[in-house]
């Protein structure tokens, strides 16, 4: 029972016009030799990008319609709107002209995942618990798609209907639940005001009706170097001497790297069983 309305025209501009005035269920089709009358029918709101304020500058100019727009010189729009690239930009769309090439497909700029409580909740366990779900959901799609996120933002809804966010940029670009989510545990204890420390408090500073993450900062898995954290090395170089004193094979694998192969080992069993028979932990 959704509905959806179309424009059909031989540019981006006249075919977004085009759906505007097919709303709410219909389809409209503009032949090219009828772009620049069916622009100049239309109020100067019609056109995308002039909003109270521009349209406001206009009507002291006498200009009231599209119509009207399209009777003014280009050197009388720069004076009008006190920018060349603007009056460029309305100088052609009165004429029903744009040359912005169709683009169908953009690299994704963040994957994200957010969650409405069914009742506001001061609980730290329960957001926590939230956005440990948001990071699983989140890193489970960097993996399928081969991206690594090296930034990473929280996001609260507060019960007014307001809402806060705080992100950072990463040590190492990551596509692993186990590294987003004690990040996100940290921006949320500084988004309340709260230290590290609190982080074992059974209450938030506010209630809190919606949290949510994002990775950001994409980029893709094959093309990147990752390169070791100090916590790492220090790690892989305990286990090595650890190894030479037993006498035995440095096989040892780094932490971040046990936890990212569990991960890649959970993935393949929700595509076997289903996304809800396991879940990321603590």
């Amino acid at each position: 029972n959704i509905t959806c309305s179309v424009g059909i025209a031989a540019n981006k501009l006249v075919a977004k016009m085009a759906s505007t005035n097919a709303k709410p269920n219909g389809m409209l089709m503009i032949p090219v030799a009828r772009h620049a009358q069916f622009v100049q029918m239309m109020p100067l709101r019609g056109i995308p990008g002039i909003g109270p304020s521009l349209e406001k500058r206009l009507n002291a100019w006498g200009v009231d319609s599209v119509a009207d727009l399209a009777r003014m010189s280009l050197e009388s729009l720069e004076r009008a709107t006190g920018s060349a690239i603007s009056a460029h930009g309305l100088y052609q769309a009165a004429r029903g002209l744009d040359d912005r090439p169709v683009v169908p497909y953009t690299q994704e700029k963040s994957i994200g995942a957010e969650r409405t409580f069914e009742a506001d909740t001061q609980d730290m366990r329960q957001v926590c618990s939230m956005l440990r779900w948001c990071c699983d959901d989140v890193a489970t799609s960097l993996r399928k798609r081969g991206f690594l996120a090296r930034k990473v933002m929280v996001k609260l809804r507060f019960p007014d209907l307001s809402y806060a966010t705080k992100g950072r940029t990463l040590d190492c670009p990551t596509d692993a639940a186990s590294v987003l989510y004690p990040q996100c545990v940290d921006l949320l204890l500084a988004m309340m005001g709260m230290v590290p420390e609190s982080v074992h408090a059974i209450s938030l500073a506010r209630p809190v009706r919606l949290a949510g993450m994002s990775a950001s900062g994409l980029v893709l898995a094959e093309e990147t170097a990752i390169q070791p954290s100090l916590d790492d090395l220090l790690e892989e170089n305990e286990a090595e001497r650890h190894a030479a004193v037993q006498a035995k094979p440095a096989q040892m694998q780094t932490h971040a790297k046990r936890l990212r192969g569990a991960e890649a080992a959970l993935d393949a069993v929700r595509q076997k069983y289903g996304n809800d028979i396991a879940s990321f932990g603590v």
